[in-house]
């Protein structure tokens, strides 16, 4: 198969730039991108992932929340929204996770339901709630938390190419000539504003790497690779070769 006619699979991995290779996609179709809830053990072809350092990708999740007012319904009005924790003084995702890991909180209900993959609640006749559904899915199989704090693993099978996110636009423009694709501009969408300074507690600090042990493997994994590793322009033949 010659370069020219390659075409590259996308699996994308929530709050990992995504969204700009989906509007790329619909111009170029060479690029065939796969939302959060595709299986990846179904795509068949070259395949890349772009996998972010975890603590960073976890204060992104929180900080998207913030800015999109993230809520849960009940009939149709928010129930616990966002906007409780920042009245709470839940206001950089170390508060969040303290939030999370301190039962007796005030704001403690409102980071589970916040971090949890839950779309609305059913009040039953004696008044009791209980949550309607799993909404975010992989495959069909739902996640125990929101796409954008479920960890990246979930994601993971065995790609072809692998991204860093921190050099996301320089690696994926060396990945597209190695795929043999002319020039192509990646537009900045859904990009989430940066711009709380805080730092996180060493119990914070335990639980993320607790929670997110596999992300944290892979990523440490694959940022030991050089960029010709990950790209296999070592003289490693790939599956479309």
């Amino acid at each position: 198969m010659t370069k020219s006619s390659r075409t590259l699979h996308y699996c994308h991995v929530p709050k990992t730039g995504g969204t700009s290779l989906h509007s790329l996609s619909r111009r170029f179709a060479p690029l065939k991108v796969y939302g959060h809830d595709y299986d990846p053990t179904t795509i068949k072809g070259s395949t890349v992932i772009v996998i972010r350092e975890p603590t960073d990708r976890f204060s992104s999740a929180y900080r998207y929340n913030l800015q999109e007012n993230k809520s849960v319904y009940y009939n149709n009005l928010p129930y616990l929204n966002i906007l409780d924790l920042l009245a709470g003084g839940v206001t950089t995702p170390n508060d969040f996770i303290e939030c999370i890991l301190d039962s007796s909180h005030p704001q403690h209900r409102a980071a589970q339901v916040t971090l949890r993959n839950i779309d609305r609640f059913v009040k039953e006749p004696d008044g009791t709630l209980h949550t309607e559904e799993y909404r975010h899915n992989i495959g069909g199989a739902g996640l125990k938390w929101r796409y954008e704090f479920t960890p990246q693993s979930e994601w993971f099978c065995e790609p072809t190419y692998v991204i860093l996110f921190e050099n996301y636009e320089e690696e994926m423009h060396e990945l597209f000539e190695h795929m043999g694709f002319p020039p192509l501009v990646i537009p900045k969408l859904n990009t989430t504003k940066e711009d709380i300074e805080f730092s996180f507690s060493q119990d914070s600090l335990s639980w993320l790497k607790d929670v997110y042990s596999k992300d944290y493997e892979i990523y440490n994994k694959f940022k030991a690779m050089s960029l010709d590793e990950r790209l296999h322009r070592n003289g490693r033949k790939t599956k479309d070769d």
